[in-house]
């Protein structure tokens, strides 16, 4: 008896933590968006983030759109990369949660956000707005999310 009881609770507490992160790192569900802000973004907090593995690069959209998709029950998301190269940017995205999203655009070295948006469930958005061209800019997603898009000039 004693054992069942321990497997049982050694199987719920492998339950809960294995729960907590599926949404967050669901293999093939997040495209172009992580836990991550890209290096050198400042976060809610003004800290600027540095680690491993945490994405350096950025999207010219001269190159063409910034497609990008992501599911999460508890973490924010970002996008990979910094997107740049345009003075008129479209930002499209697809909310396929069953709960509002929010998300915000934000400029690499500012604290607060360039805009902000909600976009109601199983709806669909397309904002445009006028950036610096020389900028970088990001996207933060936050929980919880499911949901794809692109950045596009």
């Amino acid at each position: 008896m004693k054992r069942f009881v321990k497997f049982n609770i050694f199987a719920l507490i492998m339950t809960f933590i294995l729960g907590t992160n599926v949404g967050a790192t669901g293999i093939g569900s997040n495209i172009e968006v992580s836990e991550n802000p890209p290096v050198g973004a400042e976060t809610d907090g003004g800290v600027s983030t540095q680690g491993l593995g945490q994405p350096t690069k950025s999207h010219n959209l001269k190159n063409g759109s910034m497609p990008f998709s992501g599911v999460a029950q508890g973490s924010n998301l970002f996008t990979n990369k910094y997107f740049t190269g345009a003075s008129n940017v479209s930002i499209e995205v697809h909310n396929t949660h069953k709960s509002t999203l929010k998300y915000k655009l934000y400029k690499k070295g500012r604290i607060t956000a360039v805009e902000t948006f909600t976009l109601k469930p199983g709806t669909s958005r397309i904002s445009r707005r006028s950036v610096d061209s020389k900028g970088k800019y990001y996207i933060k997603f936050y929980a919880p999310s499911n949901f794809s898009g692109k950045v596009s000039r």
